[in-house]
């Protein structure tokens, strides 16, 4: 199970810190030097992004605090405590630096917008952990959906989409061997 965690923190990171050739990094966040028409979707806040009209996203809770995708990461920070390790690289796809912080268990990445972190995707790293909804590493894959609902189905993955957020769960040998929280909602540069 580590080695899949390990292989889903390298694959987020090189979405999250991999966009250094120009293009945007995913549809709606702007490359250094494009300019707002140059994007896939048009300009918007963090607020207005993450505001999925009906329905909250998913949301993992640590010690009582829940990590809300495409919040201030330091909001986060106050209430549950400074993470063990930081992981700090310049942004491609923004102006400023990503992070990955280290909690025990779990990683959040992070994505500045005008000096501010904001929390992109959550990755829980062993067994210790529960979604809220009780799903953890190396339950049968053949529960989610009594948890979760119908699912979508790619290959080896589990993947729910709700509010603007995604929670995937990958599957190896009918168990579940990681669990990342994706922060979705189109996410602009502002000017």
């Amino acid at each position: 199970m580590k080695k899949h965690t390990i292989i889903t923190i390298a694959i987020l990171a090189a979405a999250v810190f991999g966009a250094c050739d120009g293009e945007p990094a995913a549809p709606g966040v702007l490359a250094p030097g494009n300019t707002a028409s140059e994007a896939s979707a048009p300009a918007m806040s963090v607020d207005e992004a993450s505001a999925v009209p009906g329905e909250a996203g998913f949301e993992f809770i640590y010690k009582g605090n829940a990590i809300v995708l495409g919040s201030k990461a330091d909001d986060f920070i106050a209430k549950a405590g400074a993470p063990k390790d930081v992981f700090e690289a310049p942004s491609c796809a923004f102006e400023g630096i990503d992070k990955i912080l280290y909690y025990p268990g779990f990683i959040i990445n992070t994505y500045p917008i005008d000096g501010t972190d904001y929390i992109l995707s959550v990755v829980l790293g062993d067994d210790s952990l529960t979604t809220p909804e009780g799903v953890y590493l190396g339950m049968g894959a053949d529960e989610i959906p009594d948890v979760y609902g119908p699912v979508s189905e790619k290959e080896n993955a589990l993947i729910y989409k709700k509010g603007g957020t995604t929670l995937t769960f990958i599957t190896e040998n009918g168990a579940v061997a990681d669990i990342t929280y994706y922060y979705e909602a189109a996410i602009s540069v502002q000017e």
